[in-house]
């Protein structure tokens, strides 16, 4: 649905943020843009159009985002 697109004509980040979660597209991915990483964890509920049944694991360490990881569920 072209979300990425259109989340950051829309939305303006502080300079704290250092991740945005979205969705509804249920295509996991992941991307950086600048210092910003923009996550789509996909779908973890029944599977849709051909897509992997996927979620996001995020680590969060003193307050900083310190990793993630798509996880592949079926």
């Amino acid at each position: 649905h072209g979300m990425l697109e259109g989340l950051l004509r829309r939305v303006r980040l502080g300079d704290q943020c250092a991740a945005v979660v979205y969705g509804h597209s249920h295509q996991p991915g992941s991307e950086c843009r600048g210092s910003v990483l923009y996550l789509n964890p996909g779908s973890a509920g029944p599977r849709r159009f051909r897509l992997p049944v996927t979620l996001a694991r995020v680590e969060i360490e003193g307050g900083a985002l310190s990793g993630y990881e798509l996880v592949t569920l079926a």
